[in-house]
């Protein structure tokens, strides 16, 4: 193709001239024509190679947004012909412009705003009825949904209400249970430049400790919640002065005219956005303070890229929002990019694995993920027969984070769901933590696995001295660095070398709320040689060809289901729950059962002749349980002095775990959680009164907590039983299976004993079949 026909001599030179924001080739004086060939800097441009990179870095932003617009087509066809998929952060790793390839592909960008807040309104103006989030109500077919439009006017009239409290830049306690009322209050406290701090509600029951610490830490204002919730709440703290003065803020009632007066408060970058708090340490949890600027880059730089979110993806997920991979990744990451996502209450994923591959199979979603139990309980849980029917064709980007990420539970869900349209190739691991925001490092294609190093310097961490393949997370977010040191000397490791993972970039928060020493520790390391400040992740890991391996934890931090927990934490509840145990003489720590991170207690005891060391394992058990949500694989009663300790009296908990898996430890006794499952119930008998239910039920607790059924306390509360959530929740599902009845997620919360349970079954059952028996109606099926 030839080039266009000059004009006459007649025109003159300055109009022969490119006018300032035009391309060479695209004439001042005429617009250009159908059939006019592309061109790049006045040659014909090629269609079989990307455009010059260094050509895009000089062009001025109107002359690329009037290319992009003319000739959209050939630019994507460029890219294609490269074999290069024509995804926004794809071409943004070629070209350093986000703002050219947005208009290119036709994707929305968000670098020209500040903050989260003028994102979501320019959404409510574009595009008002797109819906943004979908609930569906216990996990099933039931859904409540909320447009952009609508988003915007709830967070305007939340955000007015805390206006007119003067909180503005001051802090909130957040009680809300998963939902679009949680979400609308987040966006809220957003608008309102309101700092939130969001809590499990049903942490103000019988284990508050968390909550308690979170109040004396952040110093709310106000507590924001649900009329209901404050009900609740008021009865639940009124042995808690804290809590109890606290001002209840509710937003189910909320005049929705008050968004018309709500006034823009001048969001900054740098204000705060909202206290994260670390999962899991109960004694003292830790603020993380994340800015606007701090979510803009992490959602920026992760969304497409690593998340597998752009504009036309529909997702589905039911992460905690109160983690942050469930609070970022699951709430914030969607409006950002102006896509749509579908989300569950995790208790109602717990309770039935198949509900989220279901969600998945009917919005024909193309992202969803979690943390690696999450697979792993699909593959132990669904049955082929549940799984009929199901179609994850659709499922293009899997998130694996939140804890270790394996290689053999990836490798059994691609298996195991291959038959229904998964591909191994979806899998996306990530690696993040809240004090980074959410996402460090991720993976845009399948990840590769590697054998692990057998660097004698990766002695001090657990996951080190494994064996077997290691999964890559992937590369450093744009912007984010990442360094493997030497911890003790500070010094950066070579290559595929085991050190410390030390973190800097945009997306690493301003640091731990009202702890200036521990942010300096954390948040201020430096290398020897001078360069930082890094985040100190405490988590160990190596590079090889820019990607980033995480090979085990720096110290002895436990993570199960993608919640933290410091051993320090349970020692000391294990400590205090038993005369007979030696104080400062315990050690908690995880091995590996079946692909799933567990936990392990072992103390010394002093045994005398009336002590009962099935009674003072028990006493450990209930206490872990009952203060952590934990059920302890193993409680483990041994010999004084016999826990290894180093020269100065320190545990050492990696050289107990060593000799408990060898078996060397002087064990006086050892009690283990029921591994069998047992047989499914089925169907009960056809007539089931409030006694049979109630035997079935001391029967299910004696065997899950492994005791003399004689022993089960039927007032007691399942925590007192030793039942973590996940197990109330698998409780729950055998009582469908047994009733042949849905029954709700919160069933074993609102009826928390034995007792109360039973009644209410006996009821729910006999209003049933009496319904059934009139209407001649089968009874409904569970799920």
């Amino acid at each position: 193709m030839g080039r266009p026909a000059r004009r006459s001599s007649g025109t003159t030179a300055a109009a022969r001239q490119p006018a300032r924001g035009s391309f060479r080739g695209v004439r001042a004086g005429r617009p250009r024509r159908p059939g006019d060939p592309p061109t790049l800097n006045g040659r014909p441009a090629p269609r079989n190679q990307a455009p010059p990179c260094d050509h895009h870095r000089k062009i001025s932003r109107n002359c690329a947004l009037h290319w992009c617009a003319l000739w959209r087509h050939s630019f994507v066809r460029t890219f294609e012909d490269c074999r290069v998929p024509p995804e926004l952060v794809i071409i943004e790793e070629i070209c350093s412009r986000r703002d050219v390839i947005a208009m290119a592909l036709r994707r929305p960008y968000a670098g020209d705003h500040e903050t989260l807040v003028d994102l979501v309104r320019r959404r409510a103006l574009e595009r008002p009825e797109r819906r943004t989030f979908t609930f569906l109500v216990d996990g099933g077919e039931r859904e409540e949904s909320i447009t952009n439009a609508e988003l915007d006017a709830q967070a305007r009239a939340i955000a007015c209400l805390l206006q007119e409290r003067e909180l503005s830049g001051e802090r909130v306690l957040l009680l809300f249970l998963p939902g679009l009322e949680l979400i609308t209050a987040l966006f809220g406290c957003l608008y309102a430049k309101t700092a939130a701090a969001l809590a499990y509600p049903r942490q103000f029951g019988r284990n508050r400790s968390r909550l308690l610490s979170m109040a004396a830490d952040s110093q709310p204002s106000a507590l924001l919640t649900t009329s209901m919730m404050a009900k609740q709440s008021a009865q639940a703290f009124a042995d808690a002065p804290l809590l109890d003065a606290l001002p209840k803020l509710t937003t189910d009632d909320v005049d929705p005219a008050r968004a018309a007066s709500w006034r823009n408060p001048g969001i900054r970058p740098d204000d705060l956005a909202l206290l994260q708090y670390t999962s899991g340490s109960t004694r003292a949890p830790r603020g993380v303070m994340v800015t606007h600027a701090n979510l803009m880059h992490n959602l920026g730089s992760a969304t497409g890229s690593f998340l597998g979110i752009t504009a036309d993806s529909r997702g589905v997920l039911w992460l905690p929002p109160y983690h942050d991979m469930g609070l970022i990744g699951g709430i914030f990451a969607w409006p950002y990019l102006g896509a749509t996502v579908t989300l569950m209450s995790p208790m109602a994923f717990l309770q039935r694995p198949v509900r989220w591959l279901q969600a998945i199979s009917r919005t024909k979603a193309t992202v969803s993920g979690g943390p690696n139990f999450g697979y792993d309980l699909c593959v132990r849980k669904i049955t082929q027969t549940e799984s009929a029917g199901v179609d994850l064709t659709s499922w293009t980007a899997a998130w694996n984070g939140a804890e270790t990420v394996r290689t053999e539970t990836q490798a059994r869900f691609a298996e195991t769901f291959r038959s229904r349209g998964f591909r191994g190739e979806a899998f996306r691991p990530c690696y993040g933590l809240a004090e980074a925001t959410l996402i460090v490092t991720g993976c845009s294609w399948p990840a590769t696995s590697v054998s692990r190093p057998a660097s004698p310097r990766a002695a001090d961490g657990a996951g080190a001295r494994e064996t077997g393949s290691i999964v890559s997370c992937g590369r450093p977010l744009r912007g984010q660095r990442v360094v493997i040191a030497d911890p003790e000397h500070r010094t950066r490791r070579a290559p595929g070398e085991v050190g410390e993972i030390w973190v800097a970039g945009p997306s690493v928060a301003a640091g731990y709320w009202g702890r200036p020493e521990e942010s300096a520790r954390v948040f201020g390391a430096t290398l020897a040689d001078g360069d930082g400040p890094f985040l100190r992740t405490g988590d160990l890991g190596f590079l090889r060809d820019g990607e980033l391996y995480v090979a085990g934890r720096l110290k002895d931090l436990i993570i199960i289901r993608g919640r933290n927990i410091h051993p320090q934490d349970v020692e000391h509840t294990a400590e205090r729950c038993h005369p007979a145990l030696r104080p400062g003489s315990g050690a908690a720590f995880s091995v590996d059962v079946d692909g799933t991170e567990n936990l392990v207690v072992v103390f010394e005891v002093n045994a005398g002749p009336a002590t009962s060391l099935s009674e003072v394992a028990e006493a450990v058990r209930h206490a872990v349980v009952l203060g952590h949500e934990v059920h302890p694989h193993a409680v483990v009663l041994i010999e004084p002095r016999g826990i290894p300790k180093t020269s100065s009296g320190k545990i050492q908990r990696g050289a107990t775990r060593d000799s408990f898996l060898a078996g060397t430890l002087p064990v006086l006794t050892e009690v283990r959680a029921a591994t069998a499952p047992g047989q499914r119930p089925g169907r009960g008998p056809e007539r089931m009164d409030r006694q049979w239910i109630q035997d079935w039920l001391v029967t299910e607790l004696a065997r899950r907590a492994d005791v003399d059924p004689e022993r089960i306390d039927l007032d007691a509360s399942w925590h007192d039983h030793g039942l973590d959530s996940l197990q109330s929740v698998a409780l729950v599902r055998e009582l469908e299976e047994l009733l042949g009845i849905a029954l709700p997620e919160t069933l074993a919360w609102d009826h928390p004993s034995t007792t109360a349970l039973a009644e209410h079954l006996a009821r729910l059952t006999a209003d049933t079949r009496h319904t059934a028996d009139t209407s001649g109606d089968r009874l409904p099926a569970g799920g």
